[in-house]
């Protein structure tokens, strides 16, 4: 079930009103498999090794 659709873990309006830099975050946090509250924001994607993932 796509993530804005109504489901268990929270209504259509609560995922709606993430903020656009929440979404990107959260993307990120799921592709490289790192909590996203432990993600530093300053530090540059590559020095994540974002530059090796495969996204597709």
């Amino acid at each position: 079930m796509p993530m804005n659709e109504h489901n268990k873990g929270g209504t259509r309006k609560q995922v709606d009103e993430l903020s656009i830099k929440d979404k990107i975050v959260l993307k990120i946090s799921n592709l490289l498999q790192i909590v996203k509250e432990k993600l530093n924001l300053n530090i540059k994607l590559l020095d994540y090794g974002a530059d090796s993932l495969k996204i597709g």
